[in-house]
Formats: structure tokens, sequence, C-alpha cells
């Protein structure tokens, strides 16, 4: 009986198979949110980030969210000096926190800038995620702190905070990859 069973289902190309499909669950649902755009510019002695960031979010994280959970997203920044014969150095940083909620009274979005103490209100999910998704004139590091001689990259993440979350769903964010969203970093020379 063994030997029909191994003939039919060759393991090694069983195993092969599972560790594939979940090498691309696992690889899939990391990168759901895209970098498509980005711009650094000079303003006085300030270097600024311009970015469009598309948010897409998972069937958990939706459900969740529409049930009331509020959702921390995170926007980090950093600037790196390159050593070519040690370490590379972060020089400068910056990081943005919002908190996405849905508000069932009044059936509105609400996008809270936890930097700024500011919230703005939407009409629907997809007005809020793009309103969170342009960065506009984000200061990243004053000019003067950086070596002029040493080459620089600015690099570009944002993420759902899981470690944020209420407990229940921060245990299962550990075991399902749906819960892990981030764009991974992005980056480009200064």
């Amino acid at each position: 009986m063994s030997r029909y069973f191994h003939s039919l289902y060759p393991w090694p190309a069983v195993m092969m198979a599972c560790t594939l499909l979940f090498a691309f669950q696992v690889g899939g649902a990391g990168k759901a949110f895209h970098i498509d755009e980005v711009q650094v510019v000079t303003l006085k002695d300030e270097l600024r980030l311009h970015a469009k960031i598309h948010y897409g979010l998972s069937a958990p994280v939706l459900e969740a969210l529409e049930n009331g959970i509020p959702m921390p997203f995170e926007l980090e920044v950093r600037v790196k000096s390159i050593h070519r014969w040690a370490r590379d150095r972060t020089v400068a940083g910056s990081r943005q926190v919002h908190l996405l909620s849905y508000h069932a009274l009044s059936g509105q979005y609400l996008l809270e800038d936890l930097n700024a103490s500011s919230m703005t209100a939407f009409p629907d999910l997809q007005s809020a995620l793009m309103y969170q998704g342009r960065i506009v004139s984000m200061h990243i590091a004053r000019t003067s702190s950086l070596d002029r001689d040493r080459a620089h990259v600015v690099q570009l993440r944002s993420r759902l905070l899981v470690g944020r979350l209420p407990l229940p769903l921060r245990m299962e964010s550990f075991f399902s990859p749906s819960w892990r969203l981030e764009s991974g970093w992005y980056e480009w020379p200064l």
C-alpha cells in the first residue's frame, strides 16, 4: 500500500510545491504597499520628500478596520552615509505615524496624523488611503548635517505597525502573513 501511495504522489515534488506555495504567500503578502513615485528636493537647508504610495489592505485587515479596530501605519525615512570599508551609518531620519479608523455611526473613515495631532475625515476607504499615500514636503534632514565628502542614500518604507494592534490581533499577526503588510525598503542615491 505504501508503494502505491509513493508512486501516486512523489514526495520531493509535493514538498517542493508546498514550499514554493508558502514562499509565494509570504512574499506576496509582504509587498501590499507599493512606493510609486519618490522625489527629494532641497529647500534652503532642508531635504524634503515628495512620494506616492499605494496601500493595498488584506481581507483580515479590512474586516478588522470595518469592525472598529484602528489600524496604525508608519512611514519611515532615513538617510545613510555610505562607507566603503565600514558599515553604512544612518545620519538622519524621520517617521510619521497615522491611525486609520472607521466610524460606523457616520460611515466615515478617519485618518489621524499622530505626529501633527490632526484628523481628517473621508467618505470612503479609497479616498483615505489615497490621501495617506500622498506625501508632500516631508522633512528628512538638514543638508548641513550631511558629510559632503561621502555618498548618501535615502531609504523609505511604509508598514502596518502590528505591534500596536490589540493583543488578540497581534497574536494572529505572528502566524498570518496577511497581517504583515509593508512596502519593504525603497532606496535611491542622494
